[in-house]
């Protein structure tokens, strides 16, 4: 069959888009002909910008229909994308989402439908009939999003070997980060380790408190003479300032001077380390090649979890890791076929019972077998 024009369908913010990147190479390998095109969110289009296995980004933005009755704006330019996609003829279509609830359904139907494609594919449980090619759906905590994604392109014959989150950095991008830690007493030659206390705005839920955070941090400068960099948007900025407090010296605060996302890719290449929360700059770590210590609590690590990743044990060996206690409650966010309970529960014991010597224990060893690693700037 033939597959001369593709479009892959990915309207998701920075973690969620970076999941789609195996996918879109599985794609790039199989079909190197194609003409691959990636309808997207603003945030995403920013996260996957200057990838070869996307020809070509079209923004929309999504958050226009997550309102139950969209403003006539919204009606207006969906129609316009819906005309736009029809002309371009495309040969096959994939979506890239779970279809758990009955607004996504009908959102995502319209939206293939107006393709006019003919061979539609993704994930699904049972077999919907605006999707002529279904990869099965087992719910939230079966494996990961990334998986599910690479099954879904799998429908078409298209397989990735050596999956991986990508992002693209170019030069401008180095230079902006070089100067941000440049203007802040630059050290010599100290490794660098990332902190991330935030979540994003999606779910602050998932936030371990930023004081045991700062007590990591100590820990890290003290025994491995560590350098801290506080990464963060611009509403994390309180959490930077009270980790900065809370470690004095050796802390570089960040927090909401990286808003360019390939700014803050490349703050993260320049580190040894990333230890922070579920989010979207833990999934950036990891598209960058950083070790990476992820702390998770509410949401679903399975899912969620660094790509390639795995529990965090004394004696594992892999150069990503989670934090995770085990309760019955737990995860509570994204959990089945359903998002769960985005704000957690009030006690959220499944991030209070996680202690700073466990986190630091992690952050340590991972950053001693990994200590080879070739910083960038």
């Amino acid at each position: 069959m033939s597959a001369d024009r593709i479009l892959v369908i990915k309207l998701a913010d920075l973690g969620d888009a970076l999941t789609a990147t195996p996918a879109l190479r599985a794609l790039r390998a199989t079909f190197p002909a194609a003409t691959i095109d990636a309808l997207v969110t603003p945030t995403g289009a920013a996260v996957l910008d200057g990838l070869d296995s996307v020809d070509r980004l079209v923004r929309f933005e999504k958050a226009w229909f997550d309102r139950l009755r969209p403003s006539p704006r919204a009606v207006v330019a969906a129609a316009t994308l819906g005309l736009t996609l029809r002309r371009k003829g495309y040969d096959r279509v994939f979506l890239l989402h779970h279809l758990f609830t009955t607004a996504g359904r009908l959102k995502y139907a319209t939206l293939l439908g107006a393709t006019g494609a003919t061979w539609r594919g993704g994930v699904a449980e049972g077999h919907p009939s605006f999707l002529t090619h279904v990869f099965p759906d087992e719910g939230y905590g079966v494996r990961h999003e990334a998986d599910y994604w690479l099954g879904a392109v799998g429908l078409a014959g298209a397989v990735n070997p050596a999956p991986r989150f990508e992002v693209r950095i170019a030069d401008d991008a180095r230079d902006q980060a070089r100067r941000l830690l440049e203007n802040d007493a630059p050290s010599a030659g100290r490794p660098r380790v990332a902190v991330y206390p935030g979540a994003g705005a999606y779910s602050p839920a998932r936030r371990w408190p930023a004081d045991r955070y700062a007590a990591v941090a100590r820990r890290l400068v003290d025994r491995l003479n560590a350098e801290v960099v506080v990464v963060g948007g611009p509403l994390e900025r309180e959490l930077g300032e009270q980790i900065r407090e809370g470690i004095g010296s050796g802390c570089r605060d960040l927090t909401g001077r990286t808003s360019d996302v390939k700014v803050l890719a490349a703050v993260l290449e320049s580190c040894d380390l990333f230890v922070g929360n579920d989010g979207g700059a833990m999934n950036l770590a990891v598209a960058v090649g950083l070790p990476v210590v992820a702390v998770f609590g509410p949401s679903n690590a399975v899912s969620w979890g660094p790509y390639g990743g795995v529990r965090w044990q004394p004696e594992v060996t892999a150069s990503s890791v989670v934090v995770r206690t085990d309760l019955p409650c737990a995860p509570c966010l994204y959990r089945g076929f359903l998002p769960g309970t985005r704000h957690g529960c009030r006690a959220r014991d499944c991030l209070a019972l996680i202690d700073v010597d466990t986190v630091a224990q992690a952050a340590e060893s991972v950053f001693r077998r990994t200590s080879d690693r070739t910083r960038s700037l």
